[in-house]
């Protein structure tokens, strides 16, 4: 993308792996491995000390393509809330029902009164929404509220609701009156040089918050490296660093929830925990991945069909 100024924004390359602490010889391994056992990888991109170290896509993909974020949607919804929560509209202890008093039954719901931004980010909400709700419905909000409870908000119980993260991208709207996309452009995509995106939105025109974005691989390197360096992007604070903070935390315990070790491990604001490794993940279906490692200033970005 080409700024205002006429500056072309992209990620700094270097010359070969080495030249910044990463190992060739790992990268053959690495990409040996995914072909011997088959796994479909669409692209990969590895960055050390701020610069992309190796990055390489199979035909059909190409760099110029934007790619299905899948659940990686999530952490971009997040990073909307962490601009409005900077901006003083709301935070995370504001109760969802106090943005929608249209919902507010006639008898009282002391789950509602638990019910925050916080529990949506997290994934604490205890909303359970079926994966076969009808989608083709315009009010996914009354959808939102009708559904029944599996656990009072945040309860010490965590469940994967993505309705969850489409709720923090209507709260946006209802505050704002814009879209998401349109709310995130001049805050995160024209700072980190990302062409508006396509996002996939509900029948009333709102962004599905949960999964639908489209970016391409750098766009989603240069969210991920965002991250890695406290919100800043080459040395310009973008997202709010104390939001950046907030976001990597574990602030739920999802281990009774889940069969993997990856996903046993913690969730952030939208963001998952990793096990066996000190680092963090965005994490898409069919293996979109961000990595942030902890202990290097190291990530690794990965698109596939898996």
């Amino acid at each position: 993308m080409v700024t205002e100024t006429g500056k072309k924004v992209s990620l700094k390359r270097a010359d070969y792996p080495e030249q910044i602490g990463v190992s060739s010889k790992a990268i053959e391994a690495l990409i040996a491995d995914f072909k011997e056992n088959d796994v479909e990888v669409h692209s990969i991109m590895i960055l050390s000390n701020g610069k992309v170290a190796f990055e390489t896509w199979a035909d059909p993909y190409s760099p110029e393509l934007p790619h299905a974020m899948y659940s990686v949607s999530k952490t971009f919804s997040s990073a909307a809330i962490g601009f409005a929560v900077d901006e003083g509209l709301l935070t995370v202890d504001t109760k969802l029902i106090d943005i929608f008093p249209e919902f507010t039954p006639k008898k009282p719901d002391p789950n509602l009164e638990k019910l925050t931004i916080y529990s949506l980010l997290t994934m604490q909400s205890g909303k359970n929404i079926s994966v076969m709700a009808d989608k083709t419905t315009p009010d996914w909000e009354k959808q939102f509220f009708e559904s029944p409870w599996g656990f009072a908000p945040c309860d010490g119980h965590w469940q994967y609701i993505s309705e969850n993260q489409y709720m923090l991208c209507s709260v946006i709207h209802r505050l704002t009156g814009r879209c998401v996309v349109s709310y995130l452009t001049p805050r995160l995509f024209e700072p980190l040089g990302i062409e508006i995106p396509d996002w996939e939105l509900s029948p009333s025109g709102i962004e599905a918050g949960g999964w639908g974005l489209f970016i391409k691989t750098e766009d989603l390197a240069k969210f991920v490296s965002c991250y890695q360096h406290g919100g800043k992007f080459q040395g310009r604070q973008v997202i709010p660093a104390e939001w950046v903070r907030q976001t990597l935390r574990r602030h739920a315990d999802n281990s009774s929830a889940n069969k993997l070790p990856d996903s046993q491990a913690g969730y952030g604001y939208c963001v998952w925990h990793c096990a066996g490794a000190p680092a963090y993940r965005m994490d898409g279906m069919f293996s979109q991945f961000g990595f942030i490692f902890k202990d290097r200033d190291a990530s690794i970005i990965l698109t596939g069909g898996e």
